[in-house]
């Protein structure tokens, strides 16, 4: 293992974490993680060393940064009005797509400028196809594909794939899908990936402690569980599109994936207290 002290500072056993080191060099994992926690500089640093720990040990998973919270500070400096969040998802003016575009961009470009000075790492943005939603939600889609499936060919290379997506009607005499913008919800852009790289581990980094039932946190539950609290009004909001796309993968999509997990990105190197200790830190979905 390369840098075995950097965990011996995180109160993370060596040993203990170069065997689930060993176990991911061989598996293909999705990470997703919120604008809040980008907007946390402390945090926001130690996942970007997480990131460069992982990869310098063979781990590199493609990530999918959110921006809800930077793209609202920007639609309130510019005088835009933003609707609340109805089932964790969010209503998109069409008018607001530019500056959501811009944003994102502006996310992938700064993590791929972080992570370059010592890893491979590739920054995508505008692959994602979606569907425009029908119910009310404006110009927000429904992601299902990715405009072209080569582009995480190379398993040693970290993708970062940005969210905003296009309605597709199909390449024109250039290549260039013609449907036009979409704001897609980054948990479900994330679900689309795994996919489409035939995941086997996905990772939502959100801002609370997994899944909680009566204020506790549960440390694992099975698809049907999971829908089970979305029935009963026990999963709401911002978890709800989360739960969803799991439950989703097992359920509707056949992703391959087989281990899901929600933890809290808020805490300062959760992503490698989850993946590399025996406990975790969140809430394990087994599908």
């Amino acid at each position: 293992m390369k840098n075995a002290e950097y965990l011996g500072a995180l109160g993370i056993d060596p040993t203990i974490a170069d065997g689930f080191l060993k176990k991911y060099k061989t598996k293909k994992i999705v990470v997703k993680f919120g604008g809040e926690i980008i907007d946390n500089e402390p945090v926001f640093n130690g996942l970007i060393d997480d990131i460069e720990f992982l990869y310098g040990n063979g781990v590199s998973p493609v990530y999918v940064p959110g921006g809800g919270v930077l793209i609202e500070k920007e639609l309130r400096a510019a005088g835009r009005e933003i609707r609340p969040k109805k089932y964790g998802e969010r209503y998109t003016e069409k008018e607001d797509l530019p500056t959501i575009d811009s944003v994102l961009k502006g996310i992938n470009d700064m993590i791929v400028s972080r992570l370059r000075k010592s890893c491979k790492v590739e920054g995508l943005h505008n692959i994602i196809l979606a569907e425009r939603r029908s119910d009310g939600f404006g110009f927000t889609g429904i992601p299902y594909d990715v405009v072209d499936k080569d582009v995480f060919a190379d398993r040693e290379t970290i993708y970062v794939v940005s969210c905003f997506s296009h309605a597709s009607t199909g390449p024109d005499d250039i290549g260039v899908y013609k449907g036009g913008d979409l704001n897609s919800n980054g948990d479900r852009v994330a679900l689309v990936i795994a996919k489409v790289i035939g995941a086997d581990v996905l990772v939502y980094m959100t801002n609370t402690h997994g899944v909680l039932v009566d204020g506790e946190m549960v440390s694992e539950l099975t698809a049907h569980e999971a829908q089970k609290l979305i029935d009963e009004g026990i999963v709401t909001d911002g978890m709800v599109p989360k739960v969803e796309a799991i439950v989703c993968a097992k359920t509707r999509l056949h992703v391959p994936v087989r281990d899901a997990r929600i933890i809290n990105g808020n805490l300062e190197h959760s992503l490698l207290y989850e993946l590399l200790t025996e406990d975790g830190c969140g809430t394990r979905i087994v599908l």
